[in-house]
């Protein structure tokens, strides 16, 4: 049977006291000051480096997916025109040869043959990498030129 006092020592050698004024709490507040100081000038420069290292293979993904953007907007843009010129030609039986395309830094060209009435459009981007894409109305095509 332990008393009262006894258990009071033995929970002060294991660090439970309850004193503000012991050593055990004292030793604790200046180990948790000391680890709350901040982080070291090693820690910081990993961190840099690691956002260098991400900031590398990031930015040329980043380039190659505008220019795969700027194509399938070449590519919208010259479907766009040919159901367009299809939609007159089922109204007037004729294609449309003054219309101008206005698109944001697409060069949509349109020719129209008309002795065997078909039409060709192209689709060009200063951005894009693939060339010129085409529609030819003489096989009813899409197809991307370099």
């Amino acid at each position: 049977m332990y008393t009262q006092e006894r258990r009071q020592r033995q929970r002060d050698k294991r660090g439970y006291c309850s004193s503000q004024s012991s050593p055990t709490t004292a030793w604790k507040r200046r180990l948790l000051k000391k680890n709350a100081a901040g982080v070291t000038l090693i820690e910081l420069l990993v961190v840099v480096a690691i956002i260098g290292i991400l900031a590398a293979i990031a930015i040329p993904q980043f380039s190659s997916y505008r220019a795969r953007a700027f194509c399938a907007r070449v590519e919208s843009d010259v479907r766009n025109t040919v159901t367009a010129q299809e939609a007159v030609y089922a109204a007037d039986q004729t294609y449309n040869t003054t219309d101008k395309v206005q698109s944001d830094g697409v060069d949509i060209q349109v020719n129209v043959d008309d002795t065997t009435t078909t039409v060709t459009v192209r689709g060009t981007h200063a951005a894009c990498t693939k060339g010129t894409f085409a529609f030819s109305g003489s096989t009813g095509k899409y197809a991307w030129t370099p």
